[in-house]
């Protein structure tokens, strides 16, 4: 797939450093919501080592303006054995968070941005079947002990910066690719 590249420069028009939003008109652009799809990635895989059943897993990217973006990782998690009691008929005792880490992210070249992990949330959205996702408040994450703090503050030590390469970019599909190689596989959603 990545052979077959059809947008081999991705972020090349985020380069001129234009703080309109036309470089998000494209159809092909990176800017948008989604949905990640397949991973090798060792710090997303080791999400199910957690006590906590892993949702959907989702990143939305938003134009800051020039070379500037903002990116939502985004993960529902529900507590462990929610799937198997929804299955067996009591769906309406739910429970959902919504996690979300920030980075901000930098374009570097035409095919990779620079990360730098900002911030976070936890939101709850149900409780016990019912909706609280207007109701309580979101939780800051304690950034200073998450794992991409420590990765960005050594990174930065021995200046090398965290990125992401993006490798395959068409209207639906975006494949990213880490420095150590990790594969990210996406679908644009809605």
């Amino acid at each position: 797939l990545e052979l077959r590249n059809p947008r081999p420069e991705p972020l090349a028009p985020f380069l001129g450093g234009s703080s309109s939003t036309e470089q998000g008109d494209d159809e092909a652009s990176i800017i948008g919501s989604w949905r990640l799809v397949y991973t090798d990635a060792p710090d997303v895989l080791s999400l199910t080592l957690l006590p906590v059943e892993i949702g959907v897993i989702d990143q939305n990217v938003i134009f800051r303006g020039g070379k500037q973006f903002l990116l939502e990782n985004v993960v529902l998690v529900e507590p462990l054995g929610s799937g198997a009691i929804s299955g067996a008929g009591f769906g309406q005792l739910r429970s959902e968070l919504r996690t979300v880490v920030e980075a901000e992210a930098e374009v570097l070249d035409e095919r990779r941005v620079g990360l730098v992990f900002t911030g976070g949330r936890v939101e709850p959205q149900a409780l016990l079947g019912q909706d609280v996702s207007t109701l309580l408040p979101g939780v800051p994450l304690p950034f200073g002990g998450l794992p991409s703090a420590i990765l960005t503050s050594i990174a930065r030590a021995f200046g090398r910066s965290i990125s992401l390469e993006t490798t395959f970019l068409d209207e639906d599909t975006r494949v990213g690719r880490s420095p150590r190689g990790d594969l990210f596989v996406l679908r644009r959603f809605t």
